[in-house]
């Protein structure tokens, strides 16, 4: 037992003895591990910086997905978003995402004639999501597929033909559009996934 305690002894001296020098002094990093060092701390220092401002905000997403879908419109060209008490006219081109509306918000549900702009906006500030398609530019697939788009997010979208539109298919959400030239399931759906709610008054329904 004691030439195994013994031995013991030496090959821990031994261990503690590399990692110091004759003197019983740490050792100095040699130079290679000296310059892998500045090296990295080099790599960790540079980079181009970018502010809050451009990435927004580090607060958590409420649909806990971290992409939005869609362009963004400012307040600026949406106008302020105040009710009108003699309801706003329908415009010419894709609607606008926000701005002045209706008193009266729209529910969600699939619609067979058109919509009035102003309420349809007024359903967008509680955070509903409205899809307005162009009649003659989209396919029966395309409304059926709008149907079943309505049909699984039934609390949240409305959807309704509107020959005004530029675009065949106008996703909104408060101050974000999506324009497309069909019904994509994929995109629309991703749409309504990242920006319901996403309003100034949300889950009013």
């Amino acid at each position: 037992m004691r030439p195994l305690i013994a031995l013991l002894i030496l090959l821990v001296s031994m261990f503690l003895g590399a990692c110091t020098d004759t003197n019983g002094e740490e050792q100095e990093p040699t130079p290679a591990e000296v310059a892998i060092t500045e090296t990295a701390g080099d790599d960790a220092l540079s980079g181009e910086e970018v502010t809050e401002a451009e990435m927004g905000p580090a607060t958590p997403d409420p649909n806990g997905i971290p992409i939005r879908l869609g362009e963004e419109v400012t307040e600026a060209e949406m106008g302020p978003p105040t009710h009108d008490p003699n309801g706003i006219p329908i415009r010419d081109g894709d609607p606008l995402p926000g701005g002045m509306h209706d008193r009266r918000p729209l529910t969600a549900g699939f619609y067979e004639a058109q919509i009035a702009d102003g309420a349809a906006i007024h359903a967008l500030e509680h955070g509903l999501i409205w899809i307005a398609y162009q009649p003659d530019l989209v396919t029966p697939e395309d409304i059926e597929a709008l149907r079943g788009l309505q049909d699984r997010f039934s609390r949240d979208v409305v959807v309704s033909p509107r020959p005004q539109n530029e675009s065949p298919v106008a996703a909104l959400s408060w101050g974000r559009i999506l324009r497309l030239d069909f019904a994509d399931d994929d995109l629309l759906n991703g749409f309504v996934r990242s920006n319901r709610d996403r309003s100034p008054e949300p889950g009013i329904r």
